[in-house]
């Protein structure tokens, strides 16, 4: 069930972060979402996926990454067809049913967006791999909407005493002391944290709470027995925010 806000003012990215995360489902399994790559929007190639080298990379690669399988990941550097590539994730604007595709992401359906900034709003998720599309939310500025996934919800549905509802007001609050992520910020209803931000777009949330006025509620919960997702809507802005009836 869906609260009904919409998503209004569209803030182009520049980059985006190409992350994946391990399938395994088991006990135990390591869940984190880590950054392999970004695309970089570029005037003559269109978009530039580089591959990263780092820490987070060899962790990913002992979980079973290999790279994106349309470029090899021995080439840390590709330009030709990247973007129609990552767009293949996404339904055709060509078919009927796309103005609805778009309002399953609360995108207002009169506003027009670019490939790339769809590829940002909507993660580009599919079921069949690990992979999405992370907007940093580097620069973006209020006032603006977003619906995020709750990162980890899963995992914490089991303990709460009450489970949240669409609707329901989210507190958006640092955790110092995490002792996995010390940038950490926990989404919380009432006292209890069902959840916690994308740990690749903490950055532009401590900018945000710090500077303006953050709020959210959850905007839908769906997903299966084994994998339920919430999702919430948050918006920012220069002055207290006014949540839609």
């Amino acid at each position: 069930m869906s609260t009904g806000h919409w998503i209004q003012h569209i803030r182009e990215p520049s980059r985006l972060l190409l992350a994946w995360q391990s399938s395994d489902l088991s006990a135990g399994a390591e869940r984190t979402r880590f950054a392999v790559g970004e695309l970089v929007k570029d005037e003559s190639a269109g978009c530039i996926l580089k591959y990263f080298d780092s820490s987070d990379v060899r962790r990913a690669e002992k979980l079973g990454y290999e790279g994106y399988p349309a470029f090899r990941l021995d080439r840390k550097e590709h330009r030709g067809g990247v973007l129609e590539t990552f767009l293949r994730r996404l339904p055709s604007r060509r078919r009927p049913d796309f103005a609805s595709y778009k309002a399953q992401f609360r995108i207002d359906p009169s506003l027009d967006i670019s490939d790339f900034a769809l590829l940002a709003y909507t993660e580009a998720r599919l079921p069949s791999d690990g992979f999405s599309i992370v907007n940093t939310l580097e620069g973006v500025h209020s006032p603006c909407e977003l619906m995020l996934e709750v990162a980890g919800y899963r995992h914490r549905l089991p303990h709460l005493t009450q489970r949240p509802r669409s609707g329901n007001v989210v507190v958006l609050e640092p955790e110092p002391t995490n002792s996995h992520d010390p940038h950490a910020i926990a989404i919380k209803t009432n006292v209890e944290t069902i959840g916690y931000v994308n740990r690749l777009q903490t950055a532009a949330f401590h900018g945000w709470l710090s500077e303006n006025m953050v709020h959210a509620v959850i905007e839908r919960i769906n997903g299966s027995v084994d994998r339920p997702r919430a999702f919430m809507f948050v918006w920012v802005a220069d002055a207290p925010a006014r949540v839609a009836a």
